[in-house]
């Protein structure tokens, strides 16, 4: 029994000696990183990456150490694009060599800064991001990406308030409360993004190549995607660019859905014939088929497909009640479902209600979940 007494307290005090040195080793890699001393340093070995390193070989799982890590790597992705803007090449290819270091396997991050660095730098203006000035609504621009190719249609949504939920209390429990939400103004993709402009962004990067069930591809909404490859898609974009794309929340969602009017399905309170794509609104592809975008009318801020087609990815984390997600996008470091919205080819017309919600796992994919982006002004 004393022999069993004496190595369980060596236990503890050697586990405690360890956290100590854990604690201490952290405190001199904040150093190291404070002094920018990222992957080099005075001395040889004496570094923010190595001195994380070291910890996490002790502790795997150390937050701060992970952490440290993450902001390493944030912080070259930062000094390489301001080299870039700059016009200057060797520094940001310097800076790129220190960032695979890091994390040899990040392809949306490496990837666009070889693009970048493979392209003619014109001037030093190249870079800068550009302003987006929407002077009027339903006003329509395109970005131009590397190599000339052209990003999705964009319209400019106006700011303003609206009430979002079941209005008409025809929903769900999660669709309450009801409230008041002011939303500023941005621009949104004017049509679900399609297999043709996806498919630019998989022949650029690492990406897989969704299937497309034999529907073809082309204008037809890209499906089989997950809310981690649309964020990807979108980050693909913001890179190309110099503008911020991102996924919508779910309150800018439901603001352009409803387009200015407290309808159910946006454009009338009863679904109608062949004015959208669920399964029983009349179509030609209902029930079967996703849709070539555009198929239907428009709504009032100029969007196509915001009814049924195919769910649509946000970047809100789903909550059973509203408690304010709706307003907020969240990143990968949060784990809980994301919103999705609009209904699908073949969901049932109460799923295919403006304030209808569903959601799902951040690496689930579907053949009737798809996306749009948006950009902030």
């Amino acid at each position: 029994m004393y022999h069993y007494l004496v190595l369980f307290i060596s236990l503890i005090i050697s586990s405690n000696l360890v956290a100590q040195t854990i604690s201490e080793r952290l405190l001199e890699c904040k150093k190291h990183l404070l002094a920018n001393h990222l992957t080099s340093g005075k001395v040889q070995g004496k570094n923010a990456l190595a001195c994380y390193q070291e910890v996490l070989k002790k502790d795997r799982s150390n937050v701060k150490a992970l952490n440290g890590i993450k902001q390493i790597q944030e912080r070259y992705i930062t000094w390489i694009e301001n080299a870039l803007k700059q016009g200057n090449k060797s520094k940001a290819k310097k800076y790129l060599a220190s960032l695979r270091l890091v994390n040899p396997t990040a392809p949306a991050n490496l990837g666009r800064f070889n693009i970048w660095l493979e392209s003619p730098i014109r001037n030093k203006t190249q870079f800068r991001i550009p302003r987006l000035i929407c002077n009027k609504p339903n006003q329509v621009f395109r970005d131009r990406l590397l190599y000339d190719e052209l990003g999705p249609e964009m319209v400019c949504i106006p700011a303003g308030e609206f009430k979002i939920g079941d209005n008409q209390g025809k929903g769900n429990s999660d669709e309450q409360p009801v409230h008041d939400i002011s939303v500023k103004a941005f621009a949104m993709a004017r049509h679900e993004i399609t297999f043709e402009q996806y498919d630019l962004f998989v022949k650029s990067t690492a990406a897989k190549k969704p299937n497309d069930e034999g529907w073809g591809r082309e204008n037809r909404p890209v499906i089989w995607v997950s809310w981690h490859s649309a964020t990807a898609y979108a980050e693909w974009l913001s890179q190309q660019t110099g503008r911020h794309y991102r996924l919508p929340t779910e309150a800018e969602w439901e603001y352009a859905a409803r387009a200015g009017k407290q309808k159910i399905y946006g454009y009338g309170d009863k679904i109608g014939k062949n004015r959208s794509n669920c399964a029983n609104s009349g179509s030609n592809w209902s029930n079967n088929l996703t849709a070539p975008v555009g198929s239907f009318a428009y709504n009032a801020f100029g969007l196509y497909d915001m009814v049924g087609n195919v769910w649509e990815w946000t970047c809100s984390a789903y909550q059973s009640r509203y408690r304010g997600s709706e307003i907020i996008c969240v990143d990968t470091d949060n784990y809980s479902g994301r919103v999705l919205r609009g209904g699908s080819w073949f969901l049932d017309k109460r799923l295919c209600r403006v304030a209808a919600r569903n959601w799902s796992y951040m690496n689930s994919s579907y053949n009737n979940v798809g996306f749009r982006v948006v950009v902030e002004p």
